[in-house]
């Protein structure tokens, strides 16, 4: 089980690991700590809701960073539809950002693969976390958010991996985020479509389209 002894010992694992951080806060907060203490309850709102929605879906919350989020799937709790659950939990916490404080915006990066999970600390002083790439990733991919305006970006692994009835998927292009030497292909998330067959025809033309096959791409989405 997760609260088992064995259970925190380090180990490889497959996780899905969202980075969550709202957009401007540190320019609402300039002028001094005082500012920062002025936002204080509405960062505590935001956090607790978007907490829900990551409880909602089976997540672990692994940090709190300030105005940042950094969260998990699969460990240590094991699930076989993380990424499903993942994607439905960014879904739901850019909406209810809206509804909590619509003059919020966030940013949500999404990446999945090995981990190394478990115990990580001191003799002294541990906490549950998860190391390796993919977090770095998750980071990085976030911090492009900002730059396409769009508050939900997924890696190909992701998008490749989700179910149309978790979240639509639309390739935005390639993008090499700071600090990478390597280009990532990188898909906006978006709430499910209501039809899914509809939504399975979308994914089709898209694909046809960005392969250069004209008249297909033209018949799916006509």
């Amino acid at each position: 089980s997760a609260d088992s002894p064995e259970a925190l010992e380090p180990r490889l694992a497959q996780s899905t690991v969202m980075f969550f951080d709202l957009r401007g806060f540190s320019k609402r907060t300039e002028g001094g700590t005082g500012r920062i203490l002025e936002q204080i309850g509405e960062l505590r709102a935001v956090m607790t809701a978007m907490t829900e929605e990551i409880f909602r879906e089976n997540g672990v919350v692994l940090q709190y960073q300030g105005d940042g989020i950094l969260a998990c799937w699969n460990v240590p709790i094991p699930d076989d539809r993380h990424v499903d659950r993942a994607a439905r939990a960014a879904v739901a916490m850019s909406r209810r950002l809206r509804e909590v404080c619509p003059n919020w915006r966030c940013g949500i990066g999404l990446h999945t693969g090995e981990v190394v999970a478990g115990a990580i600390g001191s003799e002294q002083l541990f906490a549950y976390s998860v190391l390796g790439a993919v977090v770095n990733q998750a980071s990085r991919i976030e911090g492009i958010t900002k730059f396409v305006e769009t508050p939900i970006l997924a890696s190909r692994e992701v998008a490749s991996k989700v179910s149309p009835s978790a979240a639509a998927v639309v390739r935005l292009g390639r993008f090499r985020p700071a600090g990478m030497e390597e280009a990532l292909d990188l898909f906006e998330l978006a709430p499910p479509p209501g039809d899914l067959a509809r939504g399975l025809q979308l994914g089709r033309g898209l694909e046809a389209f960005e392969a250069g096959d004209w008249e297909k791409a033209y018949e799916l989405l006509d």
